[in-house]
């Protein structure tokens, strides 16, 4: 496979398109010893706050050195979720701390009920961040997209209407039953 700029890593990258930074809220949630906190770097740049938090979970983007993951060991071990849903509790903590022990040996779990469940979509979202599905999550889960980086606090909720994508207008014009979607 050939890397192109189009590659998830070009978007990350410094020396690629570097758009995508991450947030100050989200480096919150690891821990000194969290293995993936430790892939995004505080630097100094001009045109940014700083610092600014540059990822680097796909540090090369010439060859196809970064493997992007179709599924990984991780997000099986997060069918926490489903055991949790299905009332096994007993088993949802276990594929918690099994996934927690792989990235933070100093760090386990004992929740239960919806303390539990809470528990397993932050994992979640620390695990699989900068992998291009954290906006499906809280659609998934019919929950507010709450953004909070410093004093700033953006919330939007499941109800407003850009939380879905407008039809493309080939798409109007080939069907006229087809209404677009509220907002666009």
């Amino acid at each position: 496979m050939r890397t192109t700029t189009n590659e998830l890593g070009y978007l990350y990258h410094q020396t690629g398109y570097g758009d995508a930074l991450a947030v100050a809220s989200l480096i919150e949630l690891y821990t000194q010893t969290d293995v993936p906190g430790k892939l995004i770097i505080p630097q100094k740049r001009e045109a940014a706050e700083n610092p600014a938090f540059v990822v680097n979970k796909y540090s090369r983007i010439t060859g196809d050195y970064d493997d992007k993951k179709v599924i990984r060991l991780s997000e099986i071990s997060l069918i926490a979720e489903a055991a949790f849903r299905l009332h096994q509790e007993d088993k949802a903590l276990h594929y918690l701390n099994r996934l927690v022990e792989e990235r933070d040996p100093n760090h386990k779990y004992s929740s239960s009920g919806q303390r539990l469940l809470d528990d397993i979509i932050l994992e979640r979202r620390k695990e699989l961040a900068f992998e291009g599905d954290r906006f499906h999550d809280p659609n998934r889960l019919k929950s507010d997209i709450i953004k909070k980086d410093g004093q700033v606090r953006v919330n939007i909720p499941f109800s407003h209407p850009f939380r879905i994508a407008p039809i493309p207008e080939e798409e109007l014009n080939q069907n006229q039953n087809i209404q677009q979607n509220e907002g666009y």
